[in-house]
C-alpha cells in the first residue's frame, strides 16, 4: 500500500530528505510544501550574486522544481504556507499563497522541516521597506535592486553572514558600515583571530562600530545608543537566526 509522506520545508533538510526516501523507498507518495517560490539552492553564493561576482542566478540553483519532481516521483508545491496541523486526522492544513485558496491535504507521515529565519531587531523603525534580510533567493533579489540606489548600507551583525554581504556592498560601492553588539567582529572565533578580518575591512573603507547597538532605525540613518548617526540608504540586519517553528 503506498504511504502518503508529507515534508513541510522543501530547501535543505526538507528536499534533502525527500529525495533519500524516494531514493530508498518506492512505496511512497511523497509531496513537498515550501512556502518560499525557490527549492533547493545555494544560500552560501547569495552574498556573491549581490556583489556581481556571481553573475547569473541561475547558478544557484543546485536543482530545479522540474529536475526533481522528473528524476523523484517528488509533488512539490512552492509558495504553500502551512499553518495548521490536525494530529487525529493526519492532515495538514494551509493556503496556497499565489491563489489564496486553502488547501487540506492527508498524511500517514510527515516531517517538519522549515529550518530557521533571520531575527528582527525589536527597534523602532525596523519594520520599513529599506531594513532588510538575507535568507532566500528572494530576500537575495530585494538587496541587490536596493543597492543600485542606496549609496550607503548599514548592516547590523558582524558575523559570517554579515562579513560576506559587507564586502559585496563594498565591491559594489556602497559606503558601509557595520554595527556589532559586542566588542570584535565574528564573535565566535577567538579575538586575536579576528584582528586580521578587521585591519582587512578598514583597508578596504568599511566602517566597523564595535560594542554599539542600533537603537532606532530612520529613514535614511541608524541611531545608535551613545548618540552618533550613521547614514544608511539601507540597512541589512544579519544578527542570526532563530528556529522557523
Amino acid at each position: 500500500m503506498e504511504r502518503k509522506v508529507v515534508v513541510v520545508g522543501g530547501v535543505a533538510g526538507g528536499m534533502s530528505f525527500a529525495a533519500r526516501l524516494a531514493r530508498l523507498q518506492g512505496n511512497c507518495r511523497i509531496t513537498v510544501l515550501e512556502r518560499g517560490a525557490d527549492v533547493s539552492f545555494a544560500n552560501c553564493g547569495m552574498p556573491y550574486y549581490i556583489g556581481g561576482v556571481i553573475k547569473n542566478r541561475a547558478v544557484l540553483t543546485v536543482a530545479s522544481r522540474a529536475m526533481l519532481e522528473k528524476r523523484f516521483g517528488l509533488d512539490i508545491r512552492t509558495r504553500h504556507l502551512v499553518t495548521e496541523i490536525n494530529r487525529p486526522a493526519k492532515q495538514v492544513i494551509g493556503v496556497n499563497l499565489e491563489s489564496g485558496e486553502p488547501f487540506k491535504l492527508p498524511y500517514d507521515q510527515l516531517v517538519l522541516a522549515t529550518g530557521a529565519e533571520p531575527v528582527r531587531l525589536p527597534v523602532p523603525g525596523a519594520d520599513q521597506p529599506h531594513v532588510l534580510t538575507l535568507n532566500t533567493l528572494e530576500d537575495m533579489d530585494r538587496i541587490a535592486h536596493a543597492a543600485e540606489q542606496a549609496g550607503a548600507a548599514v548592516i547590523i551583525g558582524g558575523g559570517f553572514i554579515g562579513l560576506e554581504l559587507a564586502e559585496n556592498l563594498r565591491e559594489r560601492g556602497l559606503d558601509v558600515s557595520i554595527v556589532e553588539l559586542t566588542h570584535q567582529i565574528m564573535p565566535p572565533m577567538d579575538p586575536e583571530m579576528t584582528a586580521p578580518i578587521l585591519q582587512a575591512l578598514k583597508s578596504n573603507g568599511v566602517r566597523v562600530f564595535l560594542g554599539r547597538k542600533a537603537v532606532e532605525i530612520g529613514h535614511n540613518n541608524v541611531l545608535l545608543d551613545d548618540g552618533s548617526r550613521l547614514s544608511a540608504g539601507m540597512v541589512c540586519i544579519c544578527a542570526g537566526v532563530r528556529p522557523r517553528s
